[in-house]
C-alpha cells in the first residue's frame, strides 16, 4: 500500500473513534451550542460569537456553524495543569474535530494554547473538512505536540484557511507543520512563526505535507525546522501547488531537505527561501528533491538565498532535480547562497536528471567530487542558464557543471574554477555514465561559453572559451543565436538581455527584471577610402530597450572613438537593415578608427572598431626659384619658393625641407637649367602629402663665376705727393681655384691706386684690370683685387719769425717761413702759430699752435716773441698835407740796450693834392683838378723801431718805408653811392690797375674800402714837444708809391 493511502485510512479511523468518545471528554462547564450559552445563531449572517476559551471549546457541539471571535482568548498555564479546565488528563486542549463550518478570528488572538497528545491530527482543529473555512485567526505562543499530522492551527485540512497566523512550537513524529500538519485544501495569506520539530518525514515550517489537491498561496514562514527526510522550511512534502510564498529561518534534516520544500512533486512558483539548510543527501536551498520516480516536480520563477550544507546531491536551489523518465523542471529561478558538500554539488542543482531552463546561480560552490557553478552532475537538460560563482574541489570541477552527460544549450559560466583533476572552465568532465547511471544517449553542448580570464581555465570538457570583453558584449551570444530583448532575428521571446550596468555587464535573463537592454550594432566595413573621405557601413542587430533613437558612425585618429568625436547622425533605427555613413574631414595619410553606434535613452552602443588609413594628398610642382650658385665644380642646385598645386588649406602646416636639384651642366656664364630630383617636406602636416615630380618644370638659371682672391697681393708704402698711384710689390698665388682647374692670372694692364691721395695708415688699394686665362678661366672672375697700404705724411720744416710788441698792445700776426721741404702744389697749411701765454715784459717762445695739414708732418723751428715797455710816442695833426720832394729825418734819443720806441703818427687829412705827373683821373673832365676832401678822414700810421746796438739811431724818412697791409676807408658822397664807384691807378706808361674795393657801412656812414701794401711818410713837424725827447725836426709827408692808392673823390668809370 502506498504511504499516502495508509495515512488516509489511519486518519479516518481516528476521526470515527473521536466522534464516539466526544461526550466523555468534554471539559467541565462545556455545553452544546444549542444551550444558548453562545450569542448568535450560528449562521453566516449571525454567527456564534466566541469571546472565551469555553466559547471556543463549545464549537465542538456544532462543527457546521458559523463562528466569529469577538475578544482575545488567553489561556493560562493553570488551565492546562492538573485540575485546570483544559488539563484533559495532561493532554491539554482537545482539538475540534471534523469542522465543516466557518470560523472568523476577526483579528483577535488566541494565546497560550497547549496540546500534549499522543494522538494524530493535533491542532486547534484536529481536522477541517472541505466545506470549512478558517480565516483571520491568530494563534500566539502555542505549544503543541502530537503524533502525526500535527499543526498549530489544523492537523489535517481539506478546507480553506486564509489570513491566519501561528507562533510558537509544534512537534510530532511526522506530518508536522507550523500552521497545518497536512493540507489538502487551500491556504492563503497565512503565516507561521514557529519552531517545528518532526521526528520522521514530511515536516515544514508552514505545512508538513501539501497534498495534490492542496494549494498554498501568498503565505510565509519564519521557522526553525528540524526533521528527518522530506523536511522543508515551508512544506515538507509538496504534491500540490505553492505560489508566491516565502520562508526564512533555518532547516535541518536527513535527506531530501529544502529551504522551502523537502520533496516536491507538485508546482512551486514565484516563491523564495532565505534559509540556512543542513542535511545529509539531496539538500537544496529551495527544494531537496524536485520530482522523483513516478512524480514530476516544477519549480518556476523562484529563488533561494540561504547557504546550503550537505554531503551528496547538494544544490543552492535544488538538491536533485528529476529522476528516471519523469519530467521535473526548474525554470526562471535563481540561487544566491553558498553551497558546501562532498559529491555532486551545484550552485543551483546538485544532481540534474530533469530540465533546467533560464536558471541562475550566483553562489560559491565547494565540493570534493563533481562540483559545478550551476550543476554538480548533469544527465538532463540545461538551457539558457548561467553561473557566476566560484567553484572549488578536488576532481570533476566545472564552472557550469562538474560532470556532464546531458545537454547544455545557450548557457555560460564566468566563475573562478579551482580543482586538481578533470577541471574545466565550463565542464569538468563529460561522457560515459558519469557519477550517476543516468544520461542522455547523445549529449551535446551548444552555443555555450565560459570566461577564460575569470575562470582561470583555458580548457573545458565542452563549451567555447571567451574573454571578459567578449562575454560582456552582445555579439558572441547574438552570433550564437541567443534570443535577446531588442532583436527579432534569433526569436521574439526576448529571453536574454545585456547592458553594462546590470549583472556585472554579463547577459541576464529577462525574468530577472533587469529591464534595460543595450542596443547592439555591427560595424560592417570601410570602403571608398580617399584623401579626406571614406564610407563605412553598419547594421543594427538589437534596437535595445527602450528602443534606440539615433545611429550612425563615429571616427577619430585615436582608437575607440565615441560620440564626442566626429560622427554622423542618421536618425531612427531599423533592426537588421544595413546603413552607410560618409566619413568627412579626415586627415590625409593617417590611420583612423571608426565604429558604428546606436543610442537609446540609457546607453550608447558601439560596433567593433575598424582601422583604416587615408591616402596621402598628391602635390605637384608648378614652379620654383633657383638660388644664385657660384661655380664650385659640381651641378648641385639650391632652390626656393617652390609653388605646389594640391595643398589642402586645413592641412598646410608644412615647409620645404631637403630638396635635390641639379643644373644641366657645371659651366659658369652659360645658358643652363635646373631640374628637381627629390623634394622633402617638414612640419606637422608634411606626412600628409606625397610629391610627384613627373611634370615638374625645368627652370632656366646660370652658374655665376667664382671670384678668385689674391691673398698674397702686396703694395709698397709711399710718401704723400698728392697722387693716388702706388706700385705692386707682389701678386702672390690665386686662391679659390676648384680642384685642378686650369686658370692663370695676367697682370699686363693693371691699374693700381689708392682710393684717394690723402696720407693715412692701412688704406685700401684697388688693383684693376686683372685678367684670367686658361681652359677654365670662364668659370672664375677677378677683375679687381684689394689690399691695404699706407701713404706716409710728407716731412716739412717751418721757422717762426721773431716778433716784438709793447706791453699793452695787441699781438702782431705771427708769421713763419718754410725752410725745409715744400708744399705740394695747391696745398696749404691751416691754423696759426701761437706763443707762450703772458703779457708781462719779457721773452716768450713762439709755438706750432694749430698750424697743420694732415698730409704733412711739420717740424717747427721756434722764435722769440719780445714784449717791451713803451718809451717814446708822438702825435701830429695838420689840416694840409703837401706832396714834397724833401728828405729829412727824425732824430731819435739815445736808447739803451733792448729799448723799444714806438712812433705813432696820426694824420687828419682835409685836403689832398695830386701830383699830376704820375697820376691823373680816369675821366677827362676831372683831369688835373684837385679834389677837396669834403669830409676829413684819418690815416693812422704806426712805426715801431727797435734798438739793437745800444747807440743812437736815426729814423730815416723816406729811407725806411712803412711796408705792410694797409686798409683805407674813404667816405662816399651820397650821389656816388648808387653809381658803382671804384678806384684805379694809372702809371706813367698809362697802365691801369684797378683796386679791389667795396662799400662798407660804419656807424651809419658809407665808405669805399680798399687796400695797399706800401706807404712812405714825408712830413714836416715843427716845434713838437714830447716827453723825454729833445726838440726835433720831423719831415712828414704822404706819398703813395708802389701799389699807390688814390684817396679822394670818387672816380666814375
Amino acid at each position: 500500500m502506498k504511504k499516502r493511502s495508509l495515512i488516509s485510512v489511519v486518519a479516518a479511523v481516528i476521526v470515527v473513534t473521536m466522534l464516539f468518545t466526544v461526550q466523555t471528554i468534554l471539559p467541565a462547564g462545556a455545553a452544546p451550542a444549542g444551550t444558548g450559552l453562545l450569542a448568535g445563531e450560528g449562521t453566516e449572517e449571525s454567527p456564534y460569537l466566541v469571546a472565551t476559551a469555553d466559547d471556543l471549546y463549545n464549537i465542538w457541539f456544532d462543527t457546521d456553524a458559523h463562528y466569529r471571535q469577538v475578544a482575545d482568548i488567553v489561556f493560562k498555564e493553570e488551565d492546562f495543569a492538573e485540575g485546570g479546565d483544559y488539563y484533559n488528563g495532561g493532554q491539554g486542549w482537545y482539538p475540534i474535530s471534523s469542522f465543516s463550518g466557518r470560523f472568523d478570528g476577526d483579528g483577535y488572538i488566541i494565546s497560550g494554547l497547549v496540546i500534549k497528545t499522543s494522538w494524530s491530527n493535533a491542532g486547534l482543529f484536529d481536522s477541517v473538512n472541505q466545506e470549512a473555512e478558517i480565516t483571520n485567526v491568530t494563534l500566539v505562543d502555542v505549544d503543541i505536540e502530537g503524533d502525526s499530522t500535527v499543526g498549530g492551527l489544523v492537523g489535517f485540512s481539506r478546507g480553506k484557511i486564509s489570513n491566519s497566523e501561528v507562533s510558537g512550537k509544534v512537534a510530532g513524529s511526522y506530518l508536522v507543520g507550523g500552521l497545518v500538519g497536512q493540507n489538502a485544501g487551500s491556504i492563503k495569506n497565512s503565516v507561521a512563526r514557529v519552531e517545528v520539530d518532526g521526528e520522521g518525514i514530511y515536516n515544514g515550517g508552514l505545512v508538513g505535507a501539501n497534498a495534490n489537491s492542496g494549494s498554498i498561496e501568498d503565505s510565509e514562514a519564519w521557522a526553525i525546522v528540524h526533521g528527518g527526510d522530506d523536511t522543508g522550511g515551508l512544506v515538507g512534502w509538496n504534491i500540490g501547488s505553492i505560489i508566491n510564498s516565502e520562508v526564512s529561518g533555518k532547516v535541518s534534516g536527513d535527506s531530501q531537505v529544502g529551504g522551502l520544500v523537502g520533496l516536491n512533486h507538485g508546482m512551486i512558483a514565484v516563491s523564495t527561501a532565505d534559509v540556512e539548510v543542513h542535511g545529509e543527501n539531496v539538500i537544496g536551498g529551495l527544494v531537496g528533491q524536485n520530482g522523483r520516480m513516478d512524480n514530476e516536480g516544477i519549480v518556476i520563477v523562484s529563488a533561494a538565498h540561504g547557504d546550503v550544507y550537505g554531503k551528496e546531491a547538494v544544490g543552492g536551489l535544488v538538491g536533485r532535480n528529476g529522476g528516471y523518465d519523469f519530467f521535473s523542471g526548474v525554470m526562471a529561478s535563481v540561487a544566491t547562497g553558498a553551497v558546501r558538500g562532498d559529491k555532486t554539488v551545484g550552485g543551483l542543482v546538485g544532481q540534474n536528471q530533469g530540465s533546467i531552463t533560464q536558471a541562475v546561480a550566483y553562489g560559491e560552490v565547494q565540493g570534493e567530487n563533481g562540483a559545478g557553478g550551476l550543476v554538480g552532475e548533469n544527465t538532463g537538460n540545461i538551457m539558457e542558464s548561467y553561473a557566476h560563482g566560484q567553484v572549488a574541489g578536488h576532481e570533476v570541477i566545472g564552472g557550469l557543471t562538474g560532470f556532464n552527460s546531458g545537454n547544455i544549450i545557450d548557457s555560460y559560466a564566468i566563475g573562478k574554477v579551482i580543482g586538481d583533476n578533470s577541471v574545466g572552465g565550463m565542464v569538468g568532465s563529460a561522457g560515459g555514465q558519469g557519477i550517476r547511471r543516468l544520461s542522455i544517449d547523445q549529449p551535446k553542448i551548444a552555443n555555450s561559453f565560459w570566461n577564460t580570464e575569470t575562470s582561470g581555465q583555458e580548457e573545458s570538457a565542452g563549451g567555447v572559451g571567451r574573454t571578459t570583453e567578449e562575454l560582456t558584449s552582445f555579439f558572441p551570444y547574438g552570433d550564437a543565436g541567443w534570443d535577446f530583448i531588442g532583436e527579432t532575428v534569433n526569436g521574439t521571446e526576448d529571453i536574454w538581455g545585456i547592458n553594462p550596468d546590470d549583472n556585472n555587464g554579463y547577459p541576464f535573463l529577462s525574468w530577472q527584471e533587469f529591464t534595460k537592454q543595450i542596443p547592439a550594432i555591427i560595424t560592417e566595413g570601410v570602403s571608398h577610402v580617399e584623401v579626406t573621405t571614406a564610407a563605412s557601413s553598419g547594421v543594427i542587430v538589437n534596437i535595445g530597450e527602450p528602443e534606440a533613437t539615433e545611429h550612425g558612425h563615429v571616427w577619430s585618429t585615436s582608437p575607440m572613438p565615441t560620440v564626442a568625436d566626429a560622427k554622423t547622425e542618421l536618425g531612427p533605427v531599423v533592426e537588421g537593415e544595413s546603413f552607410t555613413s560618409e566619413l568627412t574631414d579626415l586627415t590625409p595619410n593617417t590611420t583612423h578608427y571608426v565604429r558604428a553606434y546606436v543610442i537609446n535613452e540609457d546607453y550608447v552602443a558601439y560596433g567593433e572598431e575598424i582601422e583604416f588609413k587615408t591616402d596621402p594628398q598628391l602635390l605637384t610642382i608648378n614652379d620654383f626659384g633657383v638660388k644664385e650658385k657660384v661655380y664650385n665644380g659640381d651641378v648641385v642646385a639650391q632652390v626656393n619658393e617652390i609653388k605646389f598645386e594640391g595643398v589642402l588649406a586645413a592641412h598646410a602646416d608644412f615647409s620645404v625641407g631637403t630638396v635635390k636639384a641639379e643644373f644641366s651642366h657645371r659651366r659658369a656664364n652659360e645658358d643652363n637649367s635646373v631640374s628637381l630630383s627629390g623634394v622633402q617636406l617638414i612640419g606637422n602636416d608634411a606626412y600628409k602629402y606625397i610629391i610627384s615630380l613627373d611634370n615638374a618644370p625645368e627652370v632656366a638659371a646660370r652658374i655665376t663665376p667664382k671670384a678668385l682672391a689674391l691673398p698674397g697681393l702686396s703694395v709698397q708704402a709711399r710718401t704723400y705727393d698728392g697722387s693716388k698711384e702706388v706700385e705692386v710689390a707682389g701678386y702672390g698665388r690665386l686662391s679659390g681655384i676648384v680642384g685642378d682647374d686650369d686658370v692663370t692670372l695676367v697682370t699686363d694692364d693693371v691699374d693700381v691706386s689708392f682710393a684717394d691721395s690723402q696720407a693715412g695708415v692701412d688704406k685700401q688699394v684697388t688693383v684693376r684690370g686683372l685678367v684670367l686665362t686658361g681652359q677654365d678661366a670662364d668659370n672664375y672672375s677677378i677683375s679687381t683685387a684689394t689690399v691695404r697700404a699706407s701713404i706716409i705724411p710728407r716731412e716739412l720744416t717751418v721757422a717762426a719769425d721773431a716778433q716784438r710788441k709793447f706791453s699793452g698792445d695787441a699781438d702782431p700776426e705771427l708769421s713763419y717761413q718754410i725752410v725745409d721741404g715744400e708744399l705740394v702744389a695747391g696745398d696749404e697749411l691751416t691754423g696759426v702759430l701761437t706763443r707762450e701765454a703772458g703779457e708781462d715784459a719779457g721773452v716768450y717762445t713762439i709755438q706750432l699752435g694749430t698750424l697743420a695739414n694732415p698730409n704733412y708732418h711739420i717740424d717747427l723751428i721756434p722764435a722769440e716773441f719780445i714784449i717791451a715797455n713803451s718809451t717814446f710816442s708822438i702825435s701830429y695833426s695838420t689840416s694840409d698835407i703837401f706832396v714834397l720832394g724833401l728828405e729829412n729825418a727824425i732824430r731819435l734819443p739815445e736808447l739803451g740796450q733792448d729799448d723799444v720806441i714806438k712812433v705813432e703818427v696820426e694824420l687828419v687829412v682835409n685836403r689832398l693834392e695830386v701830383d699830376h705827373a704820375p697820376l691823373f683821373m680816369a675821366t677827362e673832365a676831372l683831369k688835373d683838378i684837385n679834389i677837396d676832401v669834403l669830409e676829413a678822414f684819418s690815416i693812422k700810421l704806426i712805426k715801431t723801431v727797435y734798438y739793437v746796438d745800444g747807440s743812437s739811431a736815426d729814423f730815416g724818412v723816406p729811407n725806411e718805408d712803412i711796408i705792410g697791409s694797409f686798409k683805407v676807408q674813404m667816405p662816399l658822397l651820397e650821389e656816388f653811392e648808387a653809381k658803382n664807384p671804384g678806384i684805379v691807378y694809372i702809371d706813367a706808361d698809362g697802365n691801369v690797375t684797378e683796386f679791389a674795393s667795396s662799400p662798407v657801412t660804419v656807424d651809419g656812414k658809407t665808405y669805399l674800402e680798399f687796400e695797399t701794401t706800401h706807404l712812405s711818410v714825408y712830413a714836416m713837424v715843427d716845434d713838437v714837444e714830447a716827453t723825454g725827447l729833445t726838440w726835433l725836426w720831423i719831415l712828414l709827408g704822404v706819398l703813395l708809391v708802389g701799389g699807390l692808392i688814390l684817396v679822394g673823390r670818387k672816380v666814375i668809370r
